[in-house]
């Protein structure tokens, strides 16, 4: 499969990525640290929200449709 840009190629390496990098980008020292936007902060929480909820439903085969397949 090929990479991502610099991301993780999986489905399951990106959610560990994932979950790993947003909290740590969110914490209030690194958004000072980084310069992160208060608009950039809100598109990070709302989108690591999403992912949250959206990689469980794709690993479900009782859950998943065809679009969710595709995350």
């Amino acid at each position: 499969m090929p990479h991502n840009g610099p991301f993780p190629s999986t489905k399951a390496e990106r959610n560990d990525y994932y979950n790993s990098a947003c909290p740590y980008l969110l914490l209030a020292a690194n958004i000072t640290r980084f310069g992160i936007s208060t608009t950039n902060k809100n598109n990070l929480t709302s989108g690591y929200a999403a992912w949250q909820s959206a990689y469980p439903i794709t690993q479900n085969a009782d859950t998943r449709t065809p679009t969710a397949r595709v995350l």
